[in-house]
Order: C-alpha cells, then structure tokens, then sequence
C-alpha cells in the first residue's frame, strides 16, 4: 500500500509544482511583502531554498498597518509584479484552473495590496476561479496592528467584488482548538499556521489526488455557492495534530460525520448553539472508506440535524482514497460550510469597525494616502 500511495502523492506533483530539467521540484507560489524583512527571513530558513529567488518579491519597510499605503501608494509596483510572475506562470500551465491567494486582513500589506492584486487579477481574466484563504482579526485576540477593524472592512469589499471563493479563519477560533484538542494553550504564529495549513491541505486535496466524486475549485463553487456574493467559507476539520505527532483522536466514521456540524471543529469563530442555518456543505473524507458508507452517514446526520440545515439536499461528499500526509490518521475529514454562522465573525469585525470610527480616530492616517 506505501508504494501505491507514494504514486498517488506524486501523480498529479505538477499542480502546485514544476519540474525543473534538474530533476527538482519548485512550488508554483509567489511570495510577496512589502516588509523585506519578511521575505528575508523565509530566504533565509529552511525553506528559503525550496522557491525560485525571483518568485520572493519584497520592497521597502512596510506599510505601517495601513490599507491605504498597501493598495494606492506603496503597493502599486509591488502588485504589479506580482501580476506579472502570475502571468508567465499562468502561460506555463497546460489547464489553469484557478489561482490562490493566502493573505491576512488585518495588516498593511495583506488587507491593502492583497486586495490590489485581487483587483488586477479581475481585471486580467486570467483563471476561472480565484480563490483566498483569508486570515481575519478577532475581538478576543489582542491587536497585532491597531488599524485592523479599518483593514478589515476595506477588504471585505473587496473580497465581495473580486474573489469567487473565500476560506476565513482566525485566531480565536485556532487558539481555542489548540487548547482544546492539542492541549496547547497561547500557541504561537508557527502553531496556527500549521493548522491551518492542514485545513488548506484538506480542501486542495481533490485538485492533488484522484478519489471519488473529487471536488476542484470549479465543482465546490457550483456545490456551494447558491449566489455570487454568499461565497464566505468556514472550514472544519475532523481532528487536529501537529507535524510528527499522533492525532488528537483517531474517531469513527460516525465521528468524522458528526463533525460537520460540531462548531467546535470549525477554523473560524460561529454560534456555539444551533442558530445558524447550513445553506450548503461540501465534506472531503480522507483515507481507505466505503463511498457508500459515507452517504448512508451524512444522510444520517442530516436527518438527525434536519433543522441545521437549509434544505434537505444541500451535503455533497468526496472520497480521496489517500491518508492525510499532516498527521491526521488513516482517516479524516474536511468541511467547507457555507453557513448562516459567518455573520458572527463578520459582525465581530464590523464591531470593532464601529468602534473606532465613531470616534473618527486615525482617520488621517487613510485620507493622508489619498482616501475620502
């Protein structure tokens, strides 16, 4: 069964890598900041050598938080570099599906020139589908910048307008499965990542492997976005663990059904109650499971949670015959739910929005880069 695996993990390598004549295999990524000193760093670790230098771009020390400065006046060249790389990587490809977008909302850079890219990529019409995972501020999480709530809601826009698929998470809801499942309390910004990387993992796995009923970026769009403008994800996970660990459970099939509507489970803050309304689910099992047991449970869970969801006929399921390579057992599961719950989160952020801006402060700080 390894040698299998091994072929299945390396059949389809070339969607997130090329091979260079050397044999070797380089991450189709972009790596861009406008903190050198970020990009110095990755240079400089232990995956510095894993990209191509001229797909590291940087310039300058950073926006200071600002939306303003990372999308009008210091992003500008940055992001059209960005565009640039993309195209000859986009002209590369065999079959472009679709282009991804890792950023956070609540800096400079990520929230403002994020956005700009977002932007230009619209403009180009370069893939059929873009997609962000989006890193959100939280209330309960102390500010790491101080304009977040403004960043956030400047982006918000712009996710709405130019994105067809966005995967949020953020800090509360990481730090709160850390502790509960990992037993890790106050993890640091290398822990979060790997578990939302895992999430990633999860969610990319039918573009990566052959499996039944698998779902590209094209085939979750039309499973769960009923309108353009309801495309906000919240993204779940049957178990968690880190790299080289063993998972925090190693649950039933019954278990990693059951998951898809325990809120604990679930990488963005939402109702802890059963208020919310799923208007659709798409689950991603992962490892060797009968397709037909499956169905028969997440029937079973629908119809045991009949008032969760929106309509009878709103769960699709996809089987990838290949374990999870990020410690999460010989099974697991991934959810993308498009819930009435992500208003919670979205609320959350509008309420720090408010908060500020009815005290007008740091409003100079985005009219003196040109804003109204």
């Amino acid at each position: 069964m390894k040698g299998e695996d091994n072929w299945m993990r390396q059949e389809r390598i070339n969607v997130y890598y090329n091979e260079t004549e050397c044999h070797k295999f380089v991450p189709r990524a972009i790596l861009a900041d406008l903190d050198s000193a970020s990009i110095e760093s990755i240079k400089g670790g232990s995956l510095g050598k894993l990209f191509r230098p001229e797909s590291m771009l940087s310039e300058g020390s950073g926006t200071g938080g600002n939306w303003g400065k990372g999308h009008y006046t210091k992003g500008g060249d940055l992001a059209s570099q960005v565009i640039e790389l993309a195209r000859k990587e986009a002209e590369l490809c065999d079959c472009l599906q679709g282009i991804q977008i890792t950023h956070s909302i609540g800096g400079g850079t990520g929230s403002g020139m994020g956005t700009l890219v977002m932007s230009k990529l619209m403009e180009e019409r370069m893939a059929r589908v873009t997609a962000s995972f989006t890193h959100t501020p939280h209330s309960k999480v102390p500010a790491g910048v101080t304009l977040e709530p403004y960043n956030a809601i400047l982006s918000l826009h712009q996710l709405i307008e130019n994105i067809y698929q966005v995967y949020l998470f953020d800090n509360n809801a990481v730090n709160n499965i850390s502790d509960k499942f990992l037993k890790l309390q106050n993890p640091d910004n290398e822990i979060r990542n790997q578990i939302i990387s895992s999430a990633m993992t999860g969610i990319t796995a039918g573009l990566r492997f052959s499996g039944h009923n698998n779902q590209d970026f094209v085939k979750l769009g039309v499973n769960l976005i009923p309108f353009p403008r309801l495309c906000f994800f919240l993204t779940g996970l049957s178990t968690f663990s880190l790299p080289n660990t063993k998972p925090n459970s190693v649950g039933t099939m019954s278990d990693l059904a059951y998951g898809m509507v325990n809120p604990e489970h679930y990488l963005a803050t939402r109702d802890p109650i059963d208020s919310s309304r799923i208007i659709s689910l798409v689950n991603i099992f992962r490892g060797r499971m009968s397709v037909k047991e499956t169905d028969e449970l997440v029937h079973t869970v629908q119809s045991d949670h009949r008032k969760m969801f929106a309509t009878p006929n709103c769960v699709k399921s996809a089987v990838c015959n290949l374990p999870s390579g990020t410690g999460g057992g010989d099974t697991s599961a991934t959810y993308i739910a498009n819930t009435t719950a992500v208003q919670l989160l979205l609320r959350d952020v509008l309420s720090q929005f408010d908060a500020l801006f009815k005290k007008k402060v740091y409003l100079s700080m985005y009219t003196g880069e040109g804003m109204d």
